[in-house]
């Protein structure tokens, strides 16, 4: 074997140390942009402005229909607070009293996405308790029909 392909193959080997090596982190594990795919995949999650946009609108939309201007606002700064400094308890604490009824509870699915990818999980295990109860609240107020039962009777009723 010449000089010349014992280099070539060590220029190979080392090519294919630097490929098997764990890619770096981009911007930290809590990085609003990127989240890790299977393996060393990094993926883009999010087009910033435009998803974020679109989320805000929406909670806007739906925020204006169940709260006052002042708990609107509030909510407005809490989620501030969480995209400046990225602590998610410190938002679900801080959210849940002002989330007092069933239909501000629904707003969580809406400030959900304005979640950091690597945060849903903690997001979504801290609220759990709260929606279920909410859940719990919905189907006591609810009759035990089925869905659709009443309309059923009715045209029973009129065939006979």
């Amino acid at each position: 074997m010449s000089h010349q392909d014992r280099d070539g193959s060590d220029a190979a080997e080392a090519r294919s140390d630097s490929i098997l090596k764990e890619p770096p982190k981009i911007r930290g594990d809590a990085s609003p942009f990127f989240s890790r795919g299977l393996g060393s995949q990094v993926m883009l999650t999010l087009s910033a402005t435009q998803a974020s946009s679109q989320a805000y609108s929406i909670l806007d939309q739906s925020a204006k229909n169940v709260m006052s201007k002042s708990e609107h606002t509030s909510l407005r700064q809490r989620i501030k607070k969480y995209e400046e400094d990225h602590i998610v308890a410190d938002l679900v604490t801080s959210l849940l009293p002002l989330l007092n009824t069933s239909e501000k509870v629904d707003l969580l699915r809406d400030i959900r996405s304005l979640i950091i990818p690597v945060h849903i999980e903690l997001f979504d295990s801290l609220v759990a308790k709260r929606e279920m109860q909410v859940f719990k609240e919905r189907s006591q107020q609810r009759p035990a029909v089925a869905p659709g039962a009443e309309a059923f009777t009715t045209l029973a009723t009129c065939l006979s």
